[in-house]
């Protein structure tokens, strides 16, 4: 397991309502379920023109279109092209360290991980997604790596230890900038939580900057 900082910097008190979100794989599962679903078709996307390799696995146009395509449809918001290169190289980066770590689940995993969720038969998804057009087997793959990330995140907030001492000089720190906060007794647990999402934010900017990166 790769080092952790310490002192990584330290996100807006706002994001911690948001973690539960960000880091419950299976919301992360089910919107890519979602997305993929509900995504509308505009038009034929581009061409499979590579921008950019991630230690050698390409990032074609194609990929970019999608990522724009799903990000509106979920948040509601336009994203740039440099903008979705960018996160799509630390998505690549991030899925092959979770790989190289064997976080990765099994195909039989992950499917059963589907219907647990969605509470459909694998035959129903495979028909719903070959209605639209879409793969299974590439859709699994995709489902797979989001949980790799996902197990990864795991274990690696298994190894981080943040201290009561760690989590109230940060609730005294939120305190002294004006955020209004309920008794530490209460939040201390999410406190804790949150500066190990912190910590998971910070490993995810070394392995961005340790990747080999390659423009096109």
């Amino acid at each position: 397991m790769r080092s952790k900082s310490r002192h990584s910097k330290r996100r807006p008190w706002k994001m911690i309502g948001a973690i539960a979100v960000t880091v419950a794989a299976s919301v992360l599962v089910t919107m890519l379920v979602l997305s993929t679903l509900a995504a509308p078709d505009n038009g034929a996307p581009p061409g499979d023109r590579v921008l950019a390799t991630v230690n050698g696995e390409k990032i074609t146009e194609a990929e970019v279109y999608r990522l724009q395509i799903d990000y509106y449809w979920t948040r509601g918001k336009d994203l740039d092209d440099e903008d979705a290169l960018e996160m799509l190289i630390v998505q690549k980066a991030l899925n092959q360290e979770a790989e190289l770590g064997g976080h990765k689940p099994t195909p039989t995993e992950a499917e059963r991980r589907l219907m647990s969720e969605l509470g459909w038969t694998a035959r129903e998804i495979e028909q719903q997604l070959e209605s639209e057009g879409i793969c299974y087997e590439e859709f699994l793959e995709s489902v797979r790596l989001a949980m790799a990330v996902d197990n990864f995140r795991a274990a690696l907030y298994e190894e981080i230890e943040v201290t009561e001492e760690e989590a109230r000089k940060f609730y005294e720190e939120m305190k002294e900038a004006g955020e209004e906060l309920e008794p530490f007794e209460e939040i201390e647990s999410l406190l804790i939580e949150f500066l190990k999402y912190e910590e998971f934010l910070a490993v995810i900017g070394e392995i961005r900057a340790e990747a080999d990166v390659e423009y096109r």
